[in-house]
């Protein structure tokens, strides 16, 4: 955490003025720590399925979205095990690689009213573009869906993040556990999805920018709004 906090702020530090490299270095924190995308997969796709999407949001900070771009893809290996890895573009201007690399499991299907569940197990590798200093964190996230219209899904999560190197951190105290909720709607389509999700991040601590608001209605945490948008490039049932 020491090294990826640093070189942002030293990125920060050459890019851009005062004020926005404050909000900016908390963007950096939260980024780390509470995740920074929608759900890459919610429910598993069809053995055979690869998609490939864009993702954008962020956390609310003084009333606006702080704007977070990444890409990412996904393969449906089974019927109910999902791969996917994802790239945050946003962190590559502050020489700093960010990937995710996980898997989704279906634990069981949505049937009339009882939702379904998926667990989803996540990689998160920070590597420094500036001296290869790296860090990895973990992450779980279970997620409860349902089926509307006999193929969109609403879903509720909640994802965990945790910190290995806690006790590395310069700014602040360190924690191990980052917990978030989530809660969004993904439109299926045949050829493309499209997903948009409100998260309560890091519900479990108090988050303090200098010279900005943290917007929040918990007392705690921040809140965070993200799009994304996948195409189907390869679907499965055209396979059958």
């Amino acid at each position: 955490m020491r090294v990826v906090l640093a070189n942002y702020y030293i990125a920060l530090q050459y890019k851009v003025h005062m004020n926005t490299k404050l909000i900016l270095f908390a963007c950096a924190t939260l980024l780390v720590l509470s995740g920074c995308a929608t759900t890459r997969v919610v429910a598993p796709l069809p053995k055979g399925e690869w998609r490939a999407g864009v993702d954008g949001g962020g956390p609310l900070v003084n009333n606006a979205v702080l704007p977070l771009l990444g890409l990412h893809s996904a393969y449906g290996i089974k019927d109910n095990l999902t791969i996917f890895s994802g790239l945050q573009i946003t962190s590559l201007a502050f020489q700093t690689l960010h990937m995710d690399l996980g898997a989704c499991k279906g634990l069981y299907k949505p049937a009339h009213w009882r939702p379904g569940l998926s667990l989803s197990g996540v990689l998160n590798p920070l590597v420094s573009l500036r001296d290869g200093s790296w860090r990895i964190y973990p992450e779980l996230n279970p997620t409860a869906y349902w089926k509307v219209a006999s193929k969109h899904l609403l879903y509720v999560g909640l994802p965990q993040w945790f910190d290995p190197w806690k006790n590395s951190v310069e700014i602040g105290k360190g924690h191990f556990w980052h917990p978030s909720a989530q809660l969004g709607f993904r439109f299926e389509f045949s050829k493309w999805a499209l997903a948009a999700e409100y998260k309560l991040l890091n519900i479990n601590k108090k988050l303090t920018v200098p010279q900005a608001t943290v917007n929040n209605w918990t007392g705690s945490g921040a809140q965070g709004l993200y799009l994304s948008i996948q195409l189907r490039l390869s679907n499965a049932k055209k396979n059958e």
